[in-house]
């Protein structure tokens, strides 16, 4: 790519398609993807590991854009069939090799509880992850969490679907800017373009939100083109002497950054990831000096960690959404160094035996498309062998709520059971759970015990992230673009959802989110140990509750939730006080006394206390959620008979 004495760095035409390695950049990769799997591994001070994906882009921008360059300096144009077919032959063969993988996983019940499987995997093949994503109206901060177990295994397609799309355009933009330059003035034009794609970033994020900022091509456009930029800065010549501290600075930076940025709000869903960008360019520019940071990213075990990185990050999420704590038992440093091995252990396979020599057979791009069709064709036709999605209704706004897709688990064939011995409906007890992610993942498996029996019940879920039942008051921790307003989109079409769906059975299901302290019309914040905010409580309960009964037929249950137990968390205090959830308790209870006909209160943490499901940590991956399986017991065990009762449904 280019050619380095100790302060001075060109870029020349070449043969084409080659340039001279170079070892430092390749532990950047490295660095890079260790980032990513410390962040999706749940390390606590690698909260903004995800800026190793933005490392990427423009890394990859940069890498392309100079082979591109080198390209045109010898033929004066841009080879578009043998670019294609170079990117076939790297990419693609380890990505069906890995959605084929996770197909059969599927079939063999690795994945249970996946989210949309077959879409998604559909979705990957197409190279559209990121918009399928985005259309569905999922968040990145969901799938970050990890909610009830439904960990997908195509979720990280989205940022190679955005490569992949980059790589489709890129080669057609350099040939026709060929066309008009011979040498001079690339720096201009893609400059501009970077320039542009920067300022679009932040107006996606402010017009179509936060997980438009993180997910949308155009807004990630810019971190691509700025790698793109600096190719174009060093073809010219524009970029001489490269400052001694400048690797080091800009090394800092990343990692400084990737520690303090928070995981699910901040620079990323605002559009600032152009800023990040600029500094991973300044990077690439300052190790084409040789120096401490050069050296340093060029020992061996970073190169061999670089040389495989695509595979690392292709392979790590499937593996580690397949080992969780359910299923190995393991939790925290010992689990993620399992994941760590595997995903390792899988990645170094697939360069030996699929990936390198697939790159150096030297196919022509005639031969390469003859291989990528019959492939492509094949995984798309493996991925019918899912089970088809099942969507649970959230409302008529994607964007107000999580969806959630669960595919079938084993069955509890002692729900049968336990509900006709007991009451038997005459038909389809209709079943609406409201409430936060907890109330998600709830009902997630409520979803699976009423799908298992159709005759009993039909189960709809209308939830989302932090929302509990206290509408009003501020709480000062908020982020101006997270949870106020999804959970105002989300409480606004409830009354319309409730008179059309007219439930049998409301259930109203928090944890945490109504304990947070709050402030009310510029007032002081104060906690549930303040007398005025119990009464805010208190109110607001009323008004939902009264809300439900005016709407529906309804019998309104709360429930008792289990405390949470986030061990995972450097601060649990919030979700883990025992008097803050006392205090709640008793408001709660007082409300549903003042409703002695059709309201009830179940007790779900007493329950969990009594069957010890609240100290299981596979039941609780992250000591806050129930996974699809725990939710299902307790819906098959206890809950489901108890709203069938609640309900008493005697006539059609």
């Amino acid at each position: 790519m280019s050619e380095v004495t100790p302060d001075v760095v060109q870029l020349r035409a070449g043969r084409p398609g080659s340039f001279a390695y170079q070892p430092a950049l390749d532990g950047l990769r490295a660095v890079a993807v260790a980032g990513v799997l410390l962040f999706h591994g749940g390390v606590s001070w690698m909260s903004g590991g995800y800026l190793g994906v933005s490392v990427f882009f423009t890394l990859s921008g940069y890498l392309i854009t100079a082979l591109l360059l080198r390209e045109v300096g010898a033929r004066g144009t841009v080879g578009v069939g043998a670019f294609y077919a170079r990117r076939a032959r790297r990419l693609l063969p380890a990505s069906a090799l890995c959605l084929v993988g996770i197909v059969v996983g599927a079939r063999l019940g690795a994945f249970e509880g996946a989210a949309h499987l077959r879409r998604d995997v559909l979705g990957a093949l197409l190279q559209v992850a990121n918009w399928t994503q985005l259309f569905a109206g999922e968040t990145y901060r969901d799938l970050l969490q990890a909610q009830a177990g439904r960990v997908s295994p195509v979720d990280h397609y989205w940022s190679l679907a955005i490569e992949e799309q980059f790589y489709w355009v890129w080669p057609l933009v350099i040939a026709c800017l060929a066309r008009r330059r011979s040498t001079g003035g690339w720096s201009r034009s893609i400059g501009a373009m970077t320039v542009v794609a920067a300022v679009v970033a932040p107006l996606v994020a402010w017009a179509w939100g936060p997980d438009a900022a993180y997910w949308a091509t155009p807004a990630r456009a810019a971190e691509i083109l700025a790698g793109a930029t600096l190719a174009c800065l060093c073809f010219e010549g524009r970029l001489v002497r490269v400052p001694r501290w400048l690797a080091a600075v800009c090394l800092g930076t990343l990692v400084v950054a990737a520690v303090l940025l928070p995981a699910t709000s901040g620079l990323a869903y605002r559009g600032g990831l152009p800023v990040v960008a600029a500094v991973s360019a300044g990077l690439i520019y300052g190790l084409q000096r040789p120096g401490f940071v050069h050296t340093c990213l060029s020992v061996s075990p970073l190169l061999w960690l670089g040389r495989i990185s695509y595979g690392v990050y292709l392979y790590h999420w499937p593996i580690y959404a397949w080992l969780d704590q359910g299923t190995t038992g393991m939790d925290g440093l010992g689990l993620l160094a399992l994941r760590v091995g595997v995903t390792l252990a899988a990645a170094a396979v697939s360069y030996a035996a699929v990936e390198r020599p697939v790159r150096l057979a030297g196919w022509r791009p005639s031969r390469t498309l003859a291989w990528v069709v019959p492939v492509g064709a094949m995984v798309a036709l493996s991925s019918f062998a899912l089970r088809p999605d099942v969507s649970v209704d959230y409302g008529p706004d994607p964007a107000a709520a999580a969806r959630v897709a669960i595919e079938p688990v084993a069955p509890h064939s002692a729900l049968g059971r336990l509900v006709v011995e007991g009451s038997t409906p005459s038909r389809p007890v209709r079943i609406t759970v409201v409430g936060d992610s907890t109330a998600l993942a709830l009902g997630a498996g409520m979803v699976e015990w009423a799908r298992e029996h159709p005759e009993l019940a039909q189960v709809s879920v209308r939830a989302a992230q932090g929302c509990g039942f206290v509408r009003s008051g501020v709480v000062p921790t908020d982020p101006a673009d997270s949870w106020p307003q999804v959970c105002d989109r989300l409480f606004a079409s409830l009354a319309t959802d409730l008179a059309r769906d007219r439930p049998d059975v409301v259930v109203l299901f928090m944890t945490s989110r109504d304990i947070d302290p709050r402030s009310w019309d510029g007032g002081p914040v104060l906690t549930l140990r303040d007398a005025e905010f119990r009464e805010h409580v208190a109110l607001d309960y009323r008004a939902m509750t009264d809300e439900a009964l005016r709407l529906t037929p309804a019998t309104v249950v709360w429930v008792r939730p289990p405390i949470a137990d986030p061990y995972w968390l450097a601060n649990p205090e919030t979700f883990h006080n025992p008097e803050m959830h006392r205090l709640l308790d008793a408001v709660r209870s007082e409300v549903v006394a003042s409703y002695p006909d059709r309201v009830e209160l179940l007790d779900l943490r007493a329950w969990s206390e009594q069957t010890r499901l609240d100290e299981d940590r596979g039941a609780r991956p992250d000591g806050i959620h129930l996974s699809v399986v725990a939710a299902q017991r307790v819906t098959t065990d206890w809950l489901g008979p108890e709203l069938i009762e609640a309900a008493s449904v005697q006539a059609p």
